[in-house]
């Protein structure tokens, strides 16, 4: 098929061929904006509720789409258990908590 990705496999792949499976999980952030050279009051001016001494939090949805063809004996292009343990070793920390290095 004109235009269809190669994903490896050796040459073009059918699209029809294809499967895509995703996973999505979810987790809180939080951040505190403070300068040490400026005061109390002109960091709550300047930075407004994230200069919060407790933080200022988020929430986050990540989903992950793996393309691919299933394979022929398990019908499966990755086990969703082992897509969530990709997730959670390379986003989640053993306490549950992100890993976000900004």
């Amino acid at each position: 098929m004109e235009g269809a990705a190669d994903f490896g496999t050796g040459g073009p792949t059918d699209e029809s061929d294809m499967v895509l499976i995703t996973r999505k999980i979810e987790f809180s952030a939080s951040h505190l904006y403070n300068n040490p050279e400026l005061s109390p009051e002109e960091n709550r001016r300047v930075f407004g509720k994230c200069n919060n001494p407790h933080g200022h939090g988020h929430n986050y949805a990540l989903e992950v789409t793996v393309a691919g063809e299933p394979d022929p004996v398990t019908g499966m292009v990755l086990d969703l258990k082992e897509l969530k343990e990709i997730l959670e070793r390379e986003v989640m920390l053993a306490d549950g908590s992100p890993v976000l290095e900004l």
